[in-house]
């Protein structure tokens, strides 16, 4: 048996917006008494009221994600361009010197490299920043630690160079015996092994986590049982990494600003001109890297406070440190194009030697390029020894 049913359509009235249920068999013109009546007023103008749900979380995906996606990727692609552009230049202004390198280019050489090796990883930042996939988790933990390598190679090799001034200055007599460019070299081998090892709290608790859309989120993954784990390593770069050597920073730096208030003309001036130079790399260091260290700071205390206190029914008080995190980090990664430009601006010879080798000349300096240290012994070249050998045997006899 079959049931014919018949066709409907809905004629709409213009009076009050309502929807009529008309059957399509009837007579045109003539409407049933039977309709139904759907009054969506109750729809579009009502209002919705989030309270009503605790667990229920905004979030504006789509700012979040255009600021990750794009602003990013553009800052580290401008940050690679200038930073291999400066430090190319400063390493070929170094490569004219290899054979006569002295105490100041051994440590100017350090932060160059550690400047280079963070910068080639600013291509795999803005990848994951723009799209991001399991692929790109592999090189969560050689970021990170390069990025903290970096910081830690930074303010150690920043140490060195304030200490070594201030040992030139104050104790010279005494310092100037120990004064070498293997001693240097020495020194940021030690600095290295320390950065290194003071990394490895991100070779092991750096992951890429899956969130939302299949995304990955590189951040630190903690378990309950690792709570004292994450203290401990977060310990070390808060005091050992951070706030110790900033203080013996500032303690050394202060030492060094009596000598631009002096007047005396003559050996002065070279004194000046060194401490100019090393309070700019050291003020440029604190601009860039104290935000990040102290959102760090608050991150520690946000994380240490979620596993030891209850859950909020807002979601974890942790995840509104990400986001300032990843903002204050991109400082540590401009930075790494800000030595160069301070060369340029204070040391005039290092200026005159980067205007030489844009001029394609193979000219070099012999004195001091950094002008970090009033005293710069140096090795002599074999070409610099022949005069002497030459003269030394050119002895009148009688």
């Amino acid at each position: 048996m079959l049931l014919n049913f018949p066709d409907f359509y809905f004629r709409w009235s213009n009076s009050n917006l309502q929807p009529t249920f008309v059957p399509s068999n009837s007579t045109p013109g003539v409407v049933p008494k039977v309709n139904m009546d759907v009054h969506l007023g109750g729809i579009f103008n009502s209002t919705f009221d989030y309270t009503d749900f605790p667990d229920y979380n905004y979030e504006d995906n789509e700012e979040r994600r255009s600021v990750q996606t794009v602003l990013i990727p553009v800052i580290c692609s401008v940050v690679l361009i200038l930073g291999l552009f400066g430090n190319t230049l400063l390493l070929a202004a170094l490569a004219l010197r290899m054979r006569s390198w002295s105490v100041s280019d051994i440590f100017v050489l350090h932060l160059a490299v550690a400047d280079l090796l963070l910068l080639l990883t600013l291509p795999i930042r803005a990848a994951e920043a723009a799209w991001s996939s399991e692929s790109f988790g592999i090189f969560c933990k050689i970021c990170g630690a390069v990025f903290h390598i970096n910081f830690y190679c930074g303010v150690f090799g920043l140490l060195c160079i304030s200490l070594d001034h201030y040992l030139c200055t104050n104790h010279a007599a005494k310092w100037r015996p120990f004064r070498t460019p293997s001693l240097a070299g020495f020194c940021c081998l030690l600095v290295w092994i320390s950065s290194v090892l003071l990394s490895i709290p991100d070779w092991m608790f750096l992951t890429a986590n899956k969130i939302q859309e299949q995304k990955l989120l590189c951040d630190y993954s903690y378990s309950p049982t690792t709570t004292d784990s994450m203290l401990v390593s977060r310990l070390f770069h808060h005091t050992l990494g951070f706030s110790l050597p900033v203080v013996f920073l500032m303690l050394l730096c202060s030492y060094f600003l009596p000598s631009l208030l002096c007047k005396d003309p003559g050996h002065q001036r070279g004194r000046k001109r060194s401490v100019i130079v090393i309070l700019s790399l050291v003020l440029g260091f604190l601009l860039f890297w104290l935000p990040y260290n102290i959102t760090l700071i608050c991150d520690t205390a946000l994380r240490r406070n979620s596993q030891t206190a209850p859950k909020k029914t807002h979601g974890d008080p942790k995840d509104s440190m990400l986001s300032a995190l990843v903002i204050t980090s991109m400082f540590g990664y401009i930075h790494a194009c800000l030595r160069p430009p301070i060369y340029l601006l204070c040391c005039k010879k290092f200026k005159k030697q980067v205007q030489k080798l844009l001029m394609f000349s193979n000219d070099k300096i012999k004195e001091s390029l950094w002008e970090l240290s009033m005293e710069e012994p140096r090795l002599q070249t074999q070409e610099e020894m022949k005069p002497m050998t030459g003269a030394q045997s050119q002895v009148p006899t009688h």
